[in-house]
């Protein structure tokens, strides 16, 4: 499998230390489904709050045992829930035409956005131009997330591409379907 995959993960206050770790693990899960190499699955990883913050661009970690490693590491910082702005930064920063992340020509790009509450600002627009470059898999986690805001923000059909759990503890138990679903990511340069 080849595939340019980005993690755009809430990191507002909301979420707290603990069920970050779970994000962090659940993430981690994901990934250790897949081959990781330049050849292969590239991950660039994106946190957000108030700020979107690329942590690191699809060609930082080209060997699998360092991704993990860095995935575990990734701090909790907490903050406001500014998702729109987070799309945004994705598509122009990362899988948009800029040619200093790593991004392949050519390759299927995917983005799993992770949230566990309504956005300050909005997504639609944000979320549609992304979609004209990768496949988009919403994940909301609590009873906060509002499932049409996880609807518009997502890739068609979103009874695929929309995973909607009630608690933290419960992510894992999806790390292989989300794995699985990626597998038919469109979308690329």
């Amino acid at each position: 499998m080849v595939l340019d995959l980005v993690f755009l993960v809430d990191t507002s206050s909301s979420i707290g230390a603990e069920n970050f770790r779970m994000v962090r693990k659940f993430i981690v899960d994901i990934v250790d489904h897949y081959k990781v190499g330049s050849d292969t699955v590239q991950v660039a990883m994106v946190r957000y709050s108030r700020k979107p913050e690329i942590l690191w661009g699809f060609e930082k970690h080209g060997d699998k045992t360092d991704l993990l490693y860095a995935i575990e590491a990734i701090p909790y910082p907490g903050g406001g829930t500014n998702t729109g702005l987070a799309l945004e930064t994705v598509t122009r920063e990362l899988l948009g035409q800029s040619p200093f992340t790593g991004r392949r020509i050519g390759v299927p790009a995917a983005v799993v956005a992770i949230t566990d509450g309504p956005s300050i600002d909005n997504v639609t627009k944000s979320a549609a131009i992304l979609r004209e470059y990768a496949t988009i898999m919403v994940v909301g986690v609590s009873e906060l997330v509002q499932k049409k805001e996880l609807e518009t923000m997502a890739s068609d059909p979103v009874n695929k591409y929309v995973l909607q759990v009630n608690m933290f503890e419960d992510l894992t138990k999806f790390s292989r379907k989300v794995a699985a679903t990626l597998c038919d990511a469109k979308g690329g340069l």
